[in-house]
């Protein structure tokens, strides 16, 4: 019987619809989330999976009863060809839904099988956080009385570990951590930090370049807990925040929530831990270190360093002269009188009203890059506020100075040294003077060189430009 026109339509409408429905709802399995690293996607939840990328090596998958679809790696799902094997995983998996734990050892084994002789098939960094799948009988390990747990780490690989160097734990509905394998009560993570005063970690950065700023390096500025009375005070140059708190609970392998109070911290180790906190309303994190020596001997250093140099100048002076830039006279305490000074007014250093006397200070450094060329910076202070920066270098007959304008200092550093017209001085200490060449235009110029290595003309005229 021949299909009449309207009856051959009918039956590729019936094909698209029977293919579109097909397609619709191609699945290869089905999948139990282990550890769920998506919102919406919760740990324990029970899914079809459509699709495996084996290049990706992921799952697609998707929560019955809903149309939303989460791409997620294969090792985070637990595979099933049968819906019923999904769902009979997916009830004994659901009492360690929200059971995680740590490693209480740097290197603590994974084993191939819940076997102490067993292959290790992985070793477990200190205070790693890992999820927990399963949990063995009560057994005797050794000297250990524990079970075995079956747990997945954070990059993928699954085995078995005994729990005598584990914490194993749960979070409860307000994400507190709720230790299920407890034994001692002790943390001495916590204790450590209590007992301590922690300092920004800027401080261990000016250390190891010898670049202490004394007016960031204070003993007032750190982090300080006190446990008896329940505070935490922190204090920088542009914060101040005192706090206090009513518990503290663990809420991960070294992380701590200091409850009534918006300090979070993360103790990565005895000598470092990172604080988050609100401030005026704004999130912050900064990261505190604990130093092996004392801040007010650190202080007291590097302020006997810079009296030091300072001293350098004066017992080689306490007056140096140079025929183009005047006479400099340097007084204990740290007063200078500048006298004759006109040419570095002249090249704009300073203005006519900056004055003749003020202090030095050393407070700023040369960067490691130029440090090897100079024995420092000194900042003549006038007392009009006007400042003028120099590297300088001593010579045998006098002190060589290069004049350092604001714009390559940043943070107390000099950051370069090659300038295109360099101002460079040089001044003679009085047992050299008589020595120094007479003024035909030679003066000074056997150690007179530019910033560049070429030959800079005599202090005898002022030598901007040169180079």
């Amino acid at each position: 019987m021949m299909m009449t026109k309207y009856s051959r339509r009918l039956l590729v409408l019936l094909i698209i619809i029977t293919a579109m429905t097909l397609s619709c709802s191609r699945k290869i399995g089905y999948g139990v989330v282990l550890w769920s690293d998506q919102d919406g996607l919760p740990t324990g939840a029970l899914t079809e999976v459509l699709e495996e990328s084996r290049i990706r090596k992921s799952y697609i998958l998707q929560i019955k009863g809903t149309k939303e679809r989460f791409e997620i790696p294969v090792w985070r799902v637990r595979f099933f060809e049968k819906n019923s094997e999904a769902i009979e995983f997916a009830a004994g998996y659901e009492e360690y839904v929200s059971v995680f734990a740590y490693a209480n050892k740097q290197g603590l084994p994974m084993r191939e099988r819940p076997d102490a002789s067993s292959e290790r098939v992985y070793k477990l960094r200190e205070n790693q956080e890992i999820k927990v799948l399963d949990r063995g009988e009560l057994e005797e390990v050794g000297r250990f009385e524990g079970h075995w747990y079956t747990i997945l780490t954070d990059d993928g690989v699954t085995g078995y570990v005994f729990d005598a160097l584990l914490t194993v734990y749960s979070l409860n509905d307000q994400q507190e951590m709720v230790v299920q394998n407890e034994r001692d009560q002790s943390d001495p993570l916590l204790d450590a930090f209590f007992s301590t005063t922690w300092r920004p970690d800027t401080y261990q950065d000016m250390i190891s370049r010898r670049q202490v700023d004394l007016a960031l390096f204070r003993p007032e500025y750190g982090l300080f807990p006190d446990l008896e009375n329940k505070t935490i005070t922190l204090k920088t140059i542009d914060k101040e925040l005192v706090s206090s708190f009513d518990k503290v609970t663990r809420i991960g392998s070294n992380r701590y929530d200091l409850g009534g109070s918006s300090f979070r911290i993360t103790i990565n180790s005895e000598y470092f831990i990172s604080v988050q906190y609100k401030y005026d309303g704004l999130e912050y994190s900064m990261a505190f270190i604990r130093l092996s020596e004392d801040v007010d001997t650190i202080i007291t250093k590097e302020m006997n360093r810079r009296t030091a140099l300072l001293q350098e100048f004066i017992d080689r002076g306490p007056e140096m002269s140079s025929q183009a830039y005047g006479t400099i006279l340097f007084e204990n305490g740290g007063r200078f009188t500048w006298i004759d000074k006109s040419a570095l007014i002249s090249q704009q250093v300073l203005s006519v009203s900056a004055g003749n006397s003020g202090y030095v200070s050393f407070r700023n450094f040369p960067s490691e890059q130029i440090r090897s060329r100079y024995d420092g910076v000194i900042t003549f202070n006038f007392e009009s506020g006007e400042t003028a920066d120099f590297l300088y270098t001593m010579r045998d007959a006098g002190a060589s100075l290069l004049y350092v304008d604001d714009r390559y200092i940043v943070e107390r550093v000099v950051t370069n040294d090659q300038f295109f017209s360099p101002i460079q001085m040089f001044f003679n200490f009085p047992d050299k003077i008589s020595s120094a060449p007479s003024s035909s235009g030679n003066e000074d110029q056997e150690d007179s060189v530019g910033s560049d290595g070429e030959d800079i003309p005599t202090t005898e005229e002022p030598i901007e430009g040169a180079g």
